[in-house]
């Protein structure tokens, strides 16, 4: 089971995942992007392309874990029949079914997709009217009265839909194994396999549970003593960096066989409870239907042994690079750009004056501020569509003149010290940075005003050549609103923010990319420094993940904590080679590993 689970996840790893990834890029680009990010997501997986998308990335999803089990199962029953059955044969019998499996995952993809669609549409339909007419961003951080009602609306839907899809996957619980130990066909076998669970269906539920939480749970243990270990024995290492990194590329492969082990026996054990309710809850000898017609296997044990060396040769391999991927962290100078989020908004109320004057003292290399017109035609800095965050005002910019905007105190919510800080235009803002830091401007399109709004800003910094003089960077969620700034302003740089996307982003017509912390994973920077795509980081808030991205060679981080960001970073500058190995070390092992199946598919 062991030999037929790994070389189903090598393939699935190795091939399908990047295969198909190539066809949900295919998909993408076919939607009239390179890349879907942000605000477009919801238009992209609202349209036919989309949901197309979704549908291929969820059944590969389950189409490579049906191959990992049902390898599982074949090699289980051929042990039963055969006690030197090959785990490698039972993998090709899996591999030679998995063309079927593949029609079995896509039913019930397709099938569980419609059944949860009306509470999807329930969901929307209550987030739509909860956020029409209000900011965003002030609704997820105020959490008003009209936050919490929807809340008590969706949650309730959300159970329910969530019971229903689970009770209608259960049910197919034995689809695979009568498919692939009996022969059926993937319509007869989810339909035999809802019949012959029927009201066993709690049982199998709570037992499946049961075992994923356990398995789970003393996995996550095992891993945090192993974590704690090798950070004691790498504290310990000797000083010359040769040996200390190929320790380092050692513990990397013991830590990735632990979480290998973890996830085989979580899914070993699945498997064996559903093979064990597939023999209880089925009537007759099913197996005789495939299981007869399959040779029997003599495997010698000198083929054994040949299996275990590559397998070993593999492990060393991976060691070396690993090593080398780490020793080349630790030689990388640490230059990387730190800039203040909306002025140093920990020090002084956000998008002010005030904000970029703390932010010029404490000698930031650039400072971040939101441009957004006025219904006037200024551009002023401000954050959120309205004012009801900042100043208990419902009114929204857009459609306040720049006199309006003048009285309103942008400083007293923050505290007493800045009351009466006002709206600042973008030209003050840029005469109070003056030459002492750089600039990266967001441009906040709102309504179909970014040739406007790009215009305006371009004025503001003097065009082409004052924006290059000046090293401004502009930055955007908006692709139109960036299109529009190199069309006014070409030659200054670029860069699309990005919380969430589908497709191939190193594609995107721009000069950087800021993307959230959380997607800013080992393999996004690997494969963003392979295509020479500068990456801002943004909601980098401590230490830990500063370190990390310094060691990866990311070219800025933007951060609420400005002040705690150029402190890691002098002292990051001060370490030996050896002591910034080590700290590489560390974070590689504190990384949170391959994120789900379907989000690298769609991530890749």
């Amino acid at each position: 089971m062991l030999v037929a689970f790994a070389l189903a996840e090598l393939v699935a790893a190795q091939v399908l995942i990047p295969l198909t990834a190539g066809v949900v890029n295919w998909m993408v680009r076919r939607s009239g992007h390179y890349a879907v990010a942000n605000e477009d997501l919801i238009r992209f997986f609202l349209s036919w392309v989309g949901l197309a998308t979704l549908l291929v990335a969820g059944t590969v999803t389950l189409a490579i874990d049906g191959m990992g089990r049902g390898a599982m199962m074949l090699a289980l029953r051929r042990a039963e029949r055969d006690k030197q059955a090959s785990g490698v044969l039972a993998f090709i019998d899996a591999l030679r079914r998995e063309g079927v499996i593949l029609e079995l995952a896509a039913r019930k993809v397709l099938l569980a997709g419609v059944l949860g669609l009306p509470f999807v549409a329930a969901i929307g339909l209550v987030v739509w009217v909860t956020v029409r007419g209000v900011d965003v961003y002030w609704l997820v951080n105020e959490r008003p009265l009209r936050f919490w009602i929807a809340m008590a609306c969706v949650v309730p839907v959300g159970v329910v839909g969530f019971r229903m899809v689970a009770r209608r996957l259960l049910g197919w619980s034995l689809a695979l194994p009568l498919h692939v130990l009996s022969g059926r066909r993937p319509r007869v076998a989810m339909r035999e396999s809802r019949e012959a669970i029927g009201a066993r269906l709690p049982s199998l539920a709570v037992a499946r549970g049961a075992w994923v939480v356990l398995s789970g749970s003393v996995g996550i243990g095992v891993l945090l003593l192993a974590r704690l270990l090798a950070e004691g024995l790498l504290h310990s290492t000797a000083e010359h960096l040769r040996t200390t990194a190929v320790l380092a590329g050692c513990v990397l492969v013991v830590y990735a066989l632990i979480v290998f082990s973890v996830v085989l026996i979580t899914a070993m054990g699945d498997a064996l409870i559903v093979d064990a309710a597939w023999c209880r809850y089925t009537p007759g000898d099913l197996s005789a239907g495939v299981l007869g017609k399959l040779p029997g296997v003599q495997v010698q044990r000198r083929k054994h042994r040949i299996v275990l060396l590559l397998l070993l040769g593999f492990g060393v391999g991976v060691a070396a690079l690993g090593s080398l991927g780490l020793l080349e962290s630790a030689r990388r100078e640490i230059t990387i750009e730190i800039t203040a989020h909306r002025g140093a908004s920990s020090l002084a109320p956000e998008n002010t004056l005030a904000a970029i004057r703390a932010a010029v003292k404490l000698g930031v290399d650039r400072i971040e501020i939101d441009a957004m017109l006025s219904a006037d035609g200024a551009v002023v800095l401000f954050h959120d569509t309205d004012l009801r965050r900042i100043a208990g005002d419902p009114r929204r910019v857009s459609e306040m003149t720049l006199a309006e905007l003048r009285r309103v105190d942008a400083g007293s919510w923050f505290s007493g010290e800045f009351a009466g800080e006002r709206v600042p235009t973008l030209a003050e803002a840029i005469a109070e940075a003056g030459s002492r830091t750089r600039l990266n401007i967001e441009l906040k399109s709102s309504g179909g005003d970014e040739a406007l709004l790009a215009e305006r800003v371009a004025e503001a910094f003097g065009g082409s050549a004052g924006g290059l003089a000046r090293g401004v960077i502009v930055s955007a969620l908006s692709p139109r609103a960036l299109v529009e700034m190199r069309r006014v302003a070409p030659g200054v740089p670029v860069g699309l923010i990005v919380a969430a996307s589908v497709g191939d982003l190193r594609r995107a017509d721009v000069d950087f990319l800021a993307v959230e912390s959380r997607l800013a994973t080992r393999d996004f920077l690997e494969r963003a420094d392979r295509a020479g795509m500068p990456l801002y980081v943004w909601g980098v808030g401590d230490d830990a993940a500063f370190t990390r991205l310094a060691l990866t060679g990311v070219r800025g981080v933007i951060t609420s904590d400005a002040a705690g960001m150029l402190a890691r970073r002098a002292e990051l500058g001060k370490l030996s080679e050896t002591e910034r190995l080590l700290l590489a070390i560390r974070e590689r092992m504190l990384d949170r590993g391959q994120s789900p199946v379907t989000w690298r598919i769609l991530s890749q």
